[in-house]
Parts: C-alpha cells; sequence; structure tokens
C-alpha cells in the first residue's frame, strides 16, 4: 500500500531572529541586528564502551553515556556601532557579551510559524565573535557562536 500523500508544511527562515535577554526581572529581549543565519547546536550523546572478552558475536558494546549540545553558529552583517553588536553593556552587544563571559538567555523566534509564534529558548555565553575580512566589494559580516551552558532539548517547541 502506498504511503499517504499530504502537502508539505516547510517553511524557511525567513523572518526567525535571535534575541538576547537583558538579565533584569522582569527580563526584556532584544533582537540581535541584521543576523542572516542561526544554526543551532548539535545534540549529540557519548557512547561508552562497554565492551569485553566475552561480547557477543565478538562485537563492540555500548551504551549512551552524557549528552551534550554543540555552540548555537550565527553569521550577520557587521555593524560595529550597533548596540546589539558593540562592546556596549546595553543591552549586551556581541562584543561586550564575548569579553565579559557573561552568562544569558536567549531565545530563537521562528519566522514563517504562522500561529502561535514558536520560540525556542536557551542559556549561554558568547563563545566566538569574529568580524569578517574587510575587502573591497564585499560587505562586512560576522560569525559568532553561542555556547550553551545547560541543557537545550528540554526547551524545544513541541
Amino acid at each position: 500500500m502506498p504511503a499517504a500523500e499530504y502537502a508539505s508544511q516547510a517553511t524557511d527562515g525567513a523572518g526567525s531572529i535571535l534575541e538576547v535577554g537583558d538579565g533584569a526581572s522582569p527580563e526584556t529581549f532584544t533582537a540581535i541586528a541584521e543576523v542572516t543565519t542561526i544554526t543551532p547546536g548539535a545534540m549529540s550523546t557519548a557512547a561508552i564502551e562497554t565492551t569485553h572478552l566475552l561480547s557477543p558475536n565478538a562485537h563492540k558494546e555500548k551504551i549512551p553515556g552524557l549528552r551534550d549540545t554543540g555552540a548555537f553558529g550565527i553569521d550577520g552583517n557587521w555593524l560595529p556601532d550597533n548596540d546589539t553588536q558593540s562592546n556596549d553593556d546595553t543591552p549586551g552587544g556581541l562584543v561586550y557579551l564575548a569579553r565579559t563571559r557573561a552568562v544569558r538567555n536567549f531565545r530563537i523566534v521562528l519566522g514563517n510559524s504562522g500561529s502561535p509564534e514558536i520560540t525556542w529558548p536557551f542559556r549561554g555565553f558568547i563563545d566566538n565573535f569574529q568580524p569578517g575580512p574587510l575587502t573591497i566589494g564585499t560587505k562586512k559580516a560576522f560569525k559568532a557562536s553561542i555556547m550553551p551552558s545547560k541543557d537545550t532539548a528540554a526547551d524545544l517547541p513541541s
């Protein structure tokens, strides 16, 4: 019997934003300016080898170990004077957050997701910020990454 047919519900990333919290209570979030790509960190589980001399079929045996989440990558148009990218502490520009090793609340608001809005919150710190090459005929760009400071999977939209 053939698989059922259905219309795709896929969307692209247009309209998605990355926001950073100010740490206050109640917390206010500000969108980081001109982000062009957000790549969530890979979720992985360590494999612990439990092989012994009499393992069945002379095959390695493994059990799941600790889970981890890799850094969230972001690319964007570099605006060194913009409050969300600069060395300014209000609301906490990317350079400032990287320099001070601040741990903050972040959230991704997914674009084109319809109603209700889908938000993916996570907590982390900027573990890498790099302005791109400054060359004639190309825009100024940046790459950065945010290392989660705890599990992000529990907060994934359901």
